[in-house]
């Protein structure tokens, strides 16, 4: 499992950015020796 916060900035085409907050949790698997991911949630977005 792997929890954490992560924030993006969008650009449009005319300029304009925006921040994306995002807290995620991700579950992943080892499957034929490689880890996969099997479940993703994300409780929270915040657009600023």
């Amino acid at each position: 499992m792997a929890t954490g916060v992560s924030s993006m900035t969008a650009v449009a085409a005319d300029g304009k950015t925006g921040i994306y907050k995002d807290a995620f949790t991700n579950t992943l698997r080892c499957l034929d020796g490689k880890w996969m991911f099997t479940n993703s949630q994300h409780p929270k977005i915040d657009y600023q």
